[in-house]
């Protein structure tokens, strides 16, 4: 059917603009989501996400990719008319604009608008943008005072949209489950970003198109050390001159819990390894019992990573990390159909070699008692057109794991680009160790939610620098406590110099700074958890830099060292041996997590700090669930909880809790439980806890709580449910008053978490 002239005017841009199914035109029509007008397809993801493919052949790509995980999208509202040689599709968000039958993308042929704070902006292929608020890099590796590596652009922009190019990454081939090249290598396949300031929209969709952020295992969260960094080779000075064993490292870990500090994690550097570089998966002599080592781990409620170097080859034999003399050399050959003496250079991107790789040389390890596994080195073992290695790689560490245990996994690796945000988590590499690296590393840190990769870590103290002033020891452990993941690492560890990012390296100050902020930490895993289920959730980061939060506050974007630790703690580091550090306090009232002291927000505060406190302030109405002190973080159940709430104004939070191992949070096995405060006039105010919701295995059916209220007047009278509480520092229940601190603290006995807690606090 033919419309000229007047009647195309008045009908058909009517209907075309109301029916999804509008198919009038020759060159264009519409199925679903999508317009394609002959080599050209542009679909409505989302109202604010936009994919537009470009393809010579017409065959359009509908499979996944390597970094594309979803196609199945809920309708939008999307439509489509036909001017002249124009074809202008609208979701409620953007308007694309493309020139007809014009060939690939560019400049003179599409456009993308979209509104960004009542203003209207364009984007058209080539455009660059200056206020991309920047991403990550592969690593941090040699990274020093003017010498730091180029990030890449990331989902965030104060230009208010991104663009993600997916034109060459392999895409899924569903009848051998793995990837395979693309078959159009000249394909365009673009995805628009346009958000305007709600970034958080923008993270949402990039969740839904690449996959969500796993939840970690709770233990991840705890604080980790790093020993065996060297190799164990036989002859060599360090093995012929100095004897170490697993009783050694045992010794590291129980000088720390003696100190009362806590630890979940120990990696094993590249020592645990036999033949040194030359590669294998059999245990080097310093475990001679590697069974026992293991029980005695568990024992301890100790998690064990060893190190890998899977990219890492001889460049001369082309021989990869399988030495001939391993153990496990000639399985893996017969497996892979190999002649006995050829050299192997892993090739994850191939499923056969992906298999054998995990199944004959991790998994009997992580069948003995390993946790998890340190992908370090090499930039990745994978090798397939447009596809990045390094997060390939990481992604058949980190699924294969997960199969093949059943519970979460884990994974520390350098940085994979798009798509890496599935496989937790990003160590940074081996920088100096320097008060520039420190600085850069906070910003760096708070950037990661920009790319919705968040679980980053990086060595407290720097990897390369054998004398560390403890001024710069004590500011990055502090910083180190304040991130997504903690970690002690360095080049020295090893029998000749011994383990020097331990605490007592700095004898007792070293120990007390040490002991105070990873204690500090343990309490504060039960927010730290919560806000991680955010991540998972609502694609949310722990760190949030300041304009994640205010993002039409121009002063947010000139604080980059300062970021939001969750929703309620404000952190600004110290990286200056100064000690000082101008921190912007954003609106609102705060108050000084160690001395009490309230701020007015919308300030600047100037700081001078000891060597041993760094700059914390909380968020009026905030509550922060916190634990009792741990060696570990599953020592033992949580059935007594601190909740601190400050005022003066109300608040309420949704606390979360799970197994924190298995995968059950994905099918709803887990639980929250509400927890609020505020006034309800002349001076009364009333908390409650509860009701739990949700269940899961192990979970706490009763739990003894104690409130602490903040920035509150005197209490006159407590009743709990309606009774009177005694004013009283000893018993089960009771309350009391600290003049000094301004803080009222009300003891809850034990009691069924079914069942919500009414506290009414009246003044004097």
């Amino acid at each position: 059917m033919r419309m000229r002239g007047a009647i195309w005017s008045g009908l058909a841009l009517l209907s075309c603009f109301s029916l999804a199914g509008c198919g009038l035109f020759s060159s264009c029509s519409m199925n679903g989501n999508a317009v394609v007008c002959g080599d050209a397809r542009f679909e409505a993801l989302t109202p604010s996400l936009v994919r537009v493919e470009y393809s010579p052949s017409g065959h359009f790509v509908d499979a996944r990719t390597a970094v594309v995980k979803r196609r199945d999208w809920a309708p939008v509202k999307f439509s489509f008319q036909k001017t002249g040689t124009w074809v202008i599709a609208k979701t409620d968000a953007v308007i694309l604009r493309y020139r007809l039958d014009s060939g690939r993308f560019t400049a003179q042929n599409l456009q993308i608008s979209w509104n960004d704070n009542g203003s209207v902006r364009t984007w058209s292929p080539g455009q660059k943008d200056p206020l991309n608020l920047g991403g990550l890099s592969y690593s941090l590796d040699g990274a020093r005072q003017g010498h730091f590596p180029k990030t890449s652009e990331g989902i965030l922009s104060r230009s208010g949209y991104f663009v993600l190019n997916d034109s060459k990454s392999p895409v899924w081939d569903s009848a051998t489950d793995w990837i395979k090249p693309r078959p159009e290598q000249n394909d365009q396949d673009w995805y628009f970003f346009g958000y305007g300031r709600d970034y958080r929209l923008a993270l949402r969709d990039y969740a839904q198109l690449c996959g969500r952020v796993p939840m970690p295992p709770r233990y991840a969260l705890g604080t980790m050390i790093t020993d065996l960094n060297y190799e164990y080779l036989p002859e060599s000075p360090m093995v012929r001159n100095y004897h170490y064993t697993d009783q050694d490292v045992e010794k590291i870990v129980n000088h720390l819990r003696g100190a009362g500090i806590p630890l979940d994690v120990l990696v094993l550097d590249f020592g645990w390894h036999n033949y040194g570089w030359k590669g294998g998966y059999d245990w080097s002599p310093v475990f001679p019992h590697p069974h026992q080592f293991l029980a005695w781990a568990k024992k301890d409620g100790l998690k064990i990573s060893l190190n890998d170097h899977p990219g890492y080859a001889d460049f001369l034999t082309n021989q990869g990390v399988l030495s001939p003399q391993d153990s496990h050399w000639a399985e893996v050959h017969k497996l892979l159909g190999l002649p006995p003496n050829q050299p192997i250079r892993w090739n994850l991107a191939e499923k056969k070699q992906a298999d054998v790789f995990m199944d004959v040389l991790h998994f009997p390890l992580m069948d003995e008692g390993v946790d998890f596994w340190w992908v370090d080195g090499g930039a990745g073992s994978a090798s397939m057109p447009g596809l990045n290695p390094q997060m390939w790689t990481n992604r058949v560490y980190y699924d294969f794991s997960q199969q093949h245990t059943g519970k979460r996994a884990f994974i520390m690796s350098r940085y994979g680009g798009w798509g890496n945000n599935r496989y937790p988590g990003f160590f940074t590499g081996d920088t100096h160790s320097e008060w520039d690296v420190l600085s850069y590393e906070i910003a760096f840190t708070t950037r990661g939610g920009n790319v919705l990769d968040p679980y980053i870590t990086h060595d407290i103290g720097g990897f390369l620098g054998r004398h560390v002033p403890f001024d710069l020891y004590a500011r990055w452990v502090e910083f180190g406590v304040f991130s997504p993941l903690v970690r002690l690492h360095s080049q020295y560890e090893n029998p000749r110099d011994g383990n020097l990012r331990m605490p007592w390296t700095y004898g007792a100050q070293g120990i007390a700074l040490v002991k105070r902020y990873f204690q500090l930490r343990y309490r504060l895993l039960p927010y730290i958890y919560t806000y991680d289920r955010a991540t998972y959730d609502d694609a949310i980061p722990l760190l949030r830099p300041l304009y994640l939060e205010y993002p039409s506050l121009a002063k947010a974007y000139a604080y980059p060292n300062e970021y939001f630790f969750g929703g309620d703690i404000l952190v600004a580091p110290i990286a200056d041996p100064s000690g000082q550090e101008e921190v912007y306090l954003p609106p609102g009232t705060w108050t000084d997590y160690f001395s009490g002291q309230v701020y007015k927000g919308d300030s600047l505060l100037a700081v001078q700090a000891p060597v041993n406190f760094t700059p914390i302030f909380v968020k009026d109405g905030a509550i922060l669930p916190l634990a009792p002190d741990m060696a570990y973080s599953n020592q033992k159940p949580l059935d007594h909880l601190t909740v601190a709430m400050y005022g003066p104004d109300g608040g309420s939070f949704r606390f979360y809790e799970d197994d924190g191992a298995s995968l059950g949070y994905e099918k709803g096995e887990d639980a929250w439980t509400p927890m609020s405060f505020e006034p309800s006039g002349s001076g009364v105010w009333q908390v409650t806890i509860g009701p739990t919701t949700g269940q899961f295995p192990g979970q706490v059916e009763q739990r003894a709580y104690t409130v602490e209220l903040h920035n509150l007047l005197e209490p006159g009278n407590v009743s709990i449910d309606g009774k009177p509480l005694p004013h009283s520092n000893s018993g089960a229940e009771g309350w009391s008053w600290d003049a000094a601190k301004g803080v009222a603290t009300i003891r809850l006995a034990i009691r069924s978490v079914r069942s919500p807690v009414q506290i009414t606090v009246a003044p004097q």
